[in-house]
């Protein structure tokens, strides 16, 4: 025979461990958006303190954005600019360039390459 008082417990506390998640996520989610937003509409000087630049092109996108619709959603943009910081600021620093052992023909007459 089932204890249904057990159970209702259990059920219970699965339900409070899910809102509790539930609310965690949804904070979350507002704080990328915040973010995003608060990195989009900052002047050039709050970027410049935070050591950040935006493509003007991309602030030009947002702010037309912000103005068309003040609802837009923005909390996986917000996410995805979060991991790209995250990147940037907590990677590792260990970079060395990579020198070929010997120069190509390219760049032994005058040529450069570049990355994209």
């Amino acid at each position: 025979m089932v204890n249904l008082r057990a159970l209702s417990l259990q059920e219970k506390t699965q339900t409070a461990v899910h809102e509790s998640l539930s609310h965690v996520s949804i904070r979350k989610k507002k704080m990328s958006s915040d973010i995003f937003h608060y990195i989009n509409q900052v002047d050039e000087d709050q970027l410049q303190q935070m050591k950040l630049t935006v493509d003007k092109k991309v602030q030009d996108y947002w702010h037309k954005k912000f103005a068309s619709d003040p609802s837009v959603k923005l909390d996986d943009d917000g996410d995805e600019l979060l991991h790209a910081l995250v990147e940037l600021l907590c990677s590792s620093t260990d970079f060395k360039q990579l020198v070929p052992a010997a120069p190509s023909a390219h760049q032994q007459n005058g040529g450069h390459r570049s990355i994209s």
